[in-house]
């Protein structure tokens, strides 16, 4: 099973922000990750992978659980309303949705946020003022289409090898959605169960 590829969520995370036509009023010089900001930026978002985790699970695939440092960024001298700036990231992020080729959205929200001030390393004279937070974003694998003919692909076993599952001692190998009457599963509440559009109430087995 090919796996996806996990900055597809950096990238959907930066693209949410960069297409942001408030955000852009406020930090007009773009969004970058914090080692590829412009030379002369002097407004900008930042977003930084602070930490990240893949979490397997008995089911198949797992979830990626990413904690990202999104701060918008501001050169002293500069009239740059940073209250909403950081106001309009949190809008964005708080409770909202990404899109990442070969992954499930599950959710994203803020964990603190931050306020800081730091001195620029060439010119002292120079401060960078940063505002935002740290966000939490987590995302599932993408169930695998059924390439696979032994795959079921829909329905309440969904994702399950179908030579695990049998009717009348037949395998299942087709789509199947539905609710069973005896066996492993009885009494899981769901749809009536197909296969090959014929009603199946026998017992399977895993």
């Amino acid at each position: 099973m090919a796996t996806p590829d996990s900055s597809e969520i950096d990238y959907a995370l930066m693209t949410l922000l960069e297409n942001d036509a408030a955000l852009h009023l406020l930090m007009p010089d773009g969004v970058y990750d914090e080692e590829g900001a412009k030379q002369n930026a002097v407004r900008w978002v930042s977003v930084t992978l602070y930490e990240h985790e893949d979490v397997n699970t008995f089911q198949q695939g797992g979830y990626e659980n990413a904690l990202y440092l999104v701060e918008a960024v501001s050169r002293s001298g500069i009239l740059t309303n940073m209250k909403g700036a950081a106001k309009r990231i949190h809008d964005l992020l708080q409770d909202g949705t990404l899109s990442a080729p070969g992954f499930t959205f599950m959710g994203m929200y803020r964990e603190r946020r931050t306020r800081t001030v730091e001195r620029d390393p060439v010119d002292k004279s120079i401060r960078w003022f940063r505002r935002g937070g740290y966000y939490r974003v987590q995302m599932a694998l993408a169930p695998t289409p059924a390439d696979d003919p032994g795959l079921l692909t829909t329905g309440a076993f969904a994702g399950r090898p179908s030579e695990a599952i049998t009717a009348n001692g037949a395998p299942i190998t087709t789509d199947v959605a539905g609710v069973l009457t005896t066996g492993a599963f009885a009494g899981q509440s769901s749809k009536p169960i197909t296969a090959n559009d014929e009603l199946i109430t026998t017992e399977v087995l895993v």
